[in-house]
């Protein structure tokens, strides 16, 4: 009976192996050797017909427990990671007279796991490099906010300055206008009009001044003007900085998209393993 048994699974087992569509390599033993063996090109065991069964292998292990085993052979030992099954074989009377081992490769689940890990990776750096654009974003944003405000404070003081340089000019008119008619006065007072003459010259000095006074804040208002214009090339530059970055987000986002996609093909691939 048992050797019928045995011989139905030689016919059965080959077919079942080329009609599964996963790599796999099937043997057979009885109770102390390997009866049968199938192999996979994928799976480089080292196996031949009349082999004992050594101690420790899973075989033995089916066949003394009368359970089904399982294990996974890394890498390490053949060179691919595999599962390997075993299978006791247990007449009617419940004696075990041999054991049937499978062998299925992980080659792909591998690859699975790897690449899953690979992207898992890209997707933590991905995340990174969003978090700094994010914060640099910030502090752009804080930047142009500072410029604006000094731009803002610039302008109210330029103004103050103007209405000083207003006064400045409407004081020095007037004292050279003063100065102009004590000047006068003083000639035709002659003699009488000597001290009063001094008092003319000194406010004609005064409007001179003034008058310089009001060049040089002329000339300062130009400088404010000129740094003015160049905070508001900064704040272009800052402005360009800011789209530049935004698009270097979009770009993230996008990766992040793909990436996304690529994790769900990998669980469609995974589904169907």
């Amino acid at each position: 009976m048992t050797r019928e048994i045995i011989n139905s699974l030689k016919d059965v087992l080959p077919l079942l192996r080329d009609m599964v569509k996963e790599d796999i390599a099937v043997s057979i033993t009885d109770t102390e050797k390997f009866i049968a063996y199938y192999p996979n090109e994928k799976i480089p065991m080292k196996l031949n017909i009349g082999d004992r069964i050594r101690e420790g292998d899973p075989y033995l292990e089916a066949i003394r427990t009368k359970k089904i085993t399982s294990n996974i052979l890394p890498k390490e030992i053949f060179g691919i990671v595999f599962q390997g099954i075993c299978y006791p074989l247990i007449d009617d009377n419940g004696d075990v007279f041999g054991a049937v081992g499978i062998a299925k490769s992980l080659e792909k689940q591998t690859i699975i796991q790897d690449s899953s890990e690979n992207i898992f990776s890209s997707i933590e750096q991905t995340g990174s490099g969003l978090e700094d654009i994010a914060n640099s974003s910030q502090k752009l944003a804080a930047a142009i906010n500072n410029i604006v405000n000094y731009t803002k404070t610039t302008n109210e003081r330029l103004q103050y300055i103007d209405s000083i340089l207003v006064s400045i000019q409407n004081i020095a008119s007037q004292s050279n206008l003063l100065a102009l008619n004590a000047a006068i006065e003083s000639a035709r007072a002659g003699d009488a009009g000597k001290g009063f003459s001094v008092v003319a010259n000194e406010m004609k000095k005064l409007s001179q001044l003034s008058s310089e006074s009001g060049k040089q804040i002329s000339n300062v208002m130009l400088q404010i003007k000129e740094s003015i214009a160049h905070i508001e090339n900064e704040i272009s530059e800052s402005s360009l900085a800011a789209d530049s970055q935004a698009a270097a987000t979009e770009e993230l986002t996008a990766s992040m998209g793909e990436i996304t996609s690529s994790i769900e093909t990998l669980k469609n691939i995974a589904k169907i393993q």
